[in-house]
């Protein structure tokens, strides 16, 4: 196989992407990744030295550029209901780009792969952090009722987001004629799902 100049480090992982969508971070080789990405076995020792940090490198930079664009957005607005609409929707447009990518994910941790597992468990506090804090201060603005945090915060993430998961699933196993997949997935009933959540927690 000719191998491409330059770039090796980016096309390993843009390779390695492809192969979590179908198998999982658990199921990456390393010749494998080699092989898709047309790079010399060589160069990816060179740039990653073995899969436990390739792993790490590739968690890390998909789940950095979701984190920096969801605090710009939690920022956003005059008060805390409305930064926490826009924190909500960063989320959920990030969750519905990425939906087949995190299912695969998600499939790792409940196989209980160490890397992934140890990964998740670091990360998933910080943007749930956000959450949290925001929720909090809409509730001390009176613009959300007073009930429990954890309880709130699993009400509105799992309204917004389990129905983009759940039609990234019928996509890759469902009837290709699913009536009205829009509904899981557009942009469109992303948004409503969020103003639904939102009104479902108002005093």
């Amino acid at each position: 196989m000719a191998r491409r100049p330059g770039n090796a480090d980016r096309r390993l992982i843009a390779a390695a992407k492809e192969i979590v969508i179908v198998q999982g971070c658990s199921g990456l080789r390393v010749r494998d990744v080699a092989r898709r990405a047309g790079v010399n076995l060589g160069m990816f020792h060179y740039h990653f030295q073995n899969k436990k940090r390739f792993t790490r490198v590739l968690l890390t930079e998909f789940y950095e550029g979701f984190f920096k664009k969801f605090s710009v957005a939690s920022r956003e607005g005059p008060d805390a209901i409305t930064q926490l609409r826009n924190a909500l929707l960063a989320m959920a447009r990030f969750i519905h780009s990425e939906r087949h990518l995190i299912a695969a994910i998600l499939k790792d941790v409940l196989n209980g792969d160490p890397e992934v597992t140890r990964f998740v468990r670091a990360n998933l506090p910080r943007h749930a952090g956000v959450i949290h804090e925001l929720l909090l201060k809409s509730q001390r603005e009176g613009s959300l009722k007073q009930m429990p945090l954890m309880h709130a915060m699993a009400f509105v993430l799992t309204a917004v987001n389990a129905p983009t998961l759940i039609g990234g699933v019928i996509e890759k196993v469902g009837p290709a004629d699913f009536p009205e997949l829009d509904l899981f997935v557009s942009d469109e009933a992303i948004v409503q799902r969020i103003e639904l959540a939102v009104k479902g927690l108002e005093p």
